[in-house]
């Protein structure tokens, strides 16, 4: 395990405090949208937060990424825990059935995390597998100073060096992570169709959006 994922994982189990209450804040937002017979996917999943607490209200969890190394501990993060399938696949192409899920959602900045080309395509994707009227959730950083100040923070706890870093983004030795303007998190929902779509902030540094999906691809 390098350092990078065992920084993560302690991060998570023991998270700052202000990162803490968004956690909480999190999951009660995410029960918002299952019963006991929710199917659920959790894209880029990490080591399996918040899927291990959600686990609990639903009646399974589809927990993906594409680190062999994070998946491990997510393993061992959600051991014992039957109605969790931890798997790696690419968040683009998952191979998922088509209309098969009743939320879909990816947290921690997963879509700022990745090339400003590939963001619709993600989209795209979760609204594919998505069954009609299920919920397309994204969550990520607030483009706030706030968030600013909490990230200057926060990456160094978990192995990564900030460079630079401002609303729109920050440069770490691990890569370049967006923080995406609502405008431009509207314009991938609306290309992908979703309706109803809304915003959420989780205070005080995460913002949802959230959609409908309300034709069968």
């Amino acid at each position: 395990m390098d350092n990078y994922a065992q920084n993560y994982f302690k991060a998570v189990q023991n998270p700052l405090p202000q990162l803490k209450k968004v956690f909480e804040v999190e999951l009660n937002f995410l029960k918002s949208f299952i019963t006991k017979e929710s199917k659920v996917v959790d894209f880029g999943c990490g080591i399996g937060r918040p899927a291990r607490d959600l686990a609990l209200y639903v009646k399974e969890i589809n927990a993906f990424d594409n680190d062999d190394k994070v998946l491990e501990k997510a393993r061992e993060y959600c051991k014992g825990i039957n109605n969790i399938l931890i798997e790696n696949r690419n968040a683009f192409h998952t191979n998922y059935p088509d209309n098969n899920f009743d939320l879909v959602y990816a947290t921690y900045n997963l879509i700022g995390s990745i090339n400003k080309e590939d963001r619709l395509k993600l989209v795209k994707e979760m609204v594919r597998i998505g069954k009609l009227d299920s919920k397309i959730v994204n969550i990520t950083w607030l483009d706030n100073n706030i968030t600013t100040e909490f990230l200057k923070k926060y990456y160094p706890t978990i192995g990564i060096d900030v460079i630079s870093i401002n609303e729109h983004e920050t440069v770490t030795s691990k890569g370049v992570f967006g923080r995406i303007a609502r405008e431009e998190l509207l314009k991938y929902y609306k290309q992908a169709k979703l309706r109803d779509i809304y915003f959420k902030e989780l205070n005080p540094v995460w913002l949802a959006i959230i959609g409908t999906k309300h034709s069968i691809s």
